[in-house]
């Protein structure tokens, strides 16, 4: 499949694409998710450099549309200069090949009205860009404790496979939650469920987790995907409890009290100020910092948006 690559402005990172994909796969199970697949030719070079690598989708705004590419200034924000800004959406890709031009995705199906993967459909282009938030295990460990909600289902199918064969990935995730049908052959080996919580992440301290999965702060890595308030407050209590914050990796997907569009404004603006204050926004450990504070914003609705 031919794309265009789009790269106005600084040199996208080694192992980073940008580029139009197109929808070749658009599948709906019994279990309530949507998987998708893209194809570009683009894809072929990208490098991700660890597990569960996560991508950033640039949907036109009307159906049939072609999709915007950014042009980026010198501190990577982007810029879209007389084009329609787009909808913008973080995923993760499920098991991506190097050299591949094939990146999949799996996704709560929303069903909702303006449900951009409700006017998608297989032929449909879409803007790329990635990879980013790699889960790297350090060599002296082995073990990847993954918590999350059901919009992480995909990323932690994603992180059970591993480069390393003496890495064991044990998942921690809500009682009484199906597992997506579509991926079946990658559900982790190890799985715990807990309650859930009023968003649907497991509920919990660091200490209930962590004796769930029989580790300590010095071998494992953290894993955390779902809302922003129940990621934030896990991640704070882990990193009280000792574990270090390079060894803990976060995907906020949505938020409660914000819609999905409301909910990546403001992640921009807090970028826009963590840049304005000199701050290195590709360091992995700062830009969890600067996205998990968005959980001390108030709400001003009682849903939220996956």
């Amino acid at each position: 499949m031919n794309a265009s690559v789009a790269n106005a402005g600084p040199v996208l990172p080694p192992g980073m694409v940008m580029t139009v994909a197109a929808v070749t796969g658009l599948e709906r199970d019994g279990s309530g998710f949507v998987h998708v697949r893209l194809e570009a030719d683009a894809f072929a070079h990208a490098q991700p450099s660890g597990a569960a690598p996560v991508f950033k989708l640039f949907i036109p705004q009307e159906k049939g549309a072609h999709p915007p590419l950014p042009s980026f200034d010198a501190k990577y924000l982007p810029s879209w200069g007389d084009q329609k800004p787009p909808t913008v959406r973080s995923y993760t890709a499920v098991g991506f090949t190097p050299g591949s031009t094939v990146v999949a995705f799996t996704a709560v199906d929303r069903g909702a009205e303006h449900w951009w993967l409700d006017r998608c459909a297989v032929g449909d282009q879409l803007g790329f860009i990635g990879f980013r938030h790699e889960v790297v295990v350090p060599p002296s460990v082995s073990t990847v404790v993954a918590v999350g909600d059901v919009s992480a289902f995909g990323a932690v199918a994603a992180l059970s496979r591993q480069d390393r064969d003496d890495v064991n990935v044990h998942a921690v995730l809500p009682t009484g939650s199906q597992w997506p049908e579509g991926l079946s052959m990658q559900r982790p080996q190890r799985v715990s469920t807990v309650a859930a919580g009023s968003t649907g992440f497991p509920r919990g301290s660091w200490a209930d987790i962590s004796g769930t999965a029989a580790v300590t702060e010095s071998d494992c890595v953290l894993w955390l995907g779902g809302e922003l308030a129940a990621v934030a407050a896990l991640h704070a209590d882990a990193v009280a409890a000792g574990l270090d914050p390079s060894r803990i990796f976060t995907q906020p997907y949505w938020r409660k009290g914000r819609t999905r569009d409301e909910f990546d404004g403001e992640m921009s603006i807090l970028y826009q100020g963590a840049l304005a204050a000199g701050e290195d926004i590709s360091d992995r450990v700062t830009a969890t910092r600067i996205e998990l504070s968005a959980a001390l914003c108030t709400s001003n609705t009682e849903e939220g948006q996956y």
